[in-house]
């Protein structure tokens, strides 16, 4: 799960740091398998709707649907994937 910092709950898979930073991520560090699996976990949280929640795995902080942006993780972590 990528993570932003180890206090607090930021340790959770806050998806907007996966959608700001996964095509760096899969640039510098050996991170595609990572990445795919986060992408699973994504898709196991899509709702009946197909909303995702602001974390993934869903834990009791942020909410469903998520920040448009934030939840444009999955798209932009299939993609960089695909071009990896």
């Amino acid at each position: 799960v990528p993570t932003d910092c180890p206090q607090r709950d930021e340790r959770l898979g806050w998806m907007g740091d996966a959608s700001l930073s996964v095509e760096s991520m899969l640039l510098h560090f050996d991170m595609a398998g990572m990445m795919a699996a986060f992408v699973d976990s994504m898709v196991d949280e899509l709702g009946a709707d197909g909303s995702l929640p602001d974390v993934v795995p869903y834990q009791r902080y942020g909410g469903r649907p998520a920040d448009l942006s934030w939840s444009s993780a999955l798209v932009s972590s299939m993609h960089a994937l695909w071009e990896a």
